[in-house]
């Protein structure tokens, strides 16, 4: 017998996962592309937003682990 809140549980956690993995992909791809740019003498304009971006996706990507730990830890 099957509990449906275990398989919604299970769903929310495979769709997190993927979003985490996707903003992981996001940052490497951002990081790397910040040093390139550092590495040709692009603007610092240029260089300060792709910065900015990566805060901004380090942020979210630790809300998102933060989130899921509170929700482990009540389904636990």
């Amino acid at each position: 017998m099957r509990l449906a809140g275990v398989n919604s549980h299970s769903r929310r956690m495979r769709t997190e996962a993927r979003i985490a993995e996707e903003l992981v992909l996001r940052l490497k791809a951002l990081v790397h592309m910040r040093t390139l740019l550092e590495r040709t003498g692009a603007p610092a304009e240029e260089i300060e937003r792709r910065t900015a971006e990566i805060n901004r996706v380090r942020l979210r990507l630790a809300q998102l682990v933060r989130e899921s730990a509170e929700d482990y830890g009540s389904a636990a």
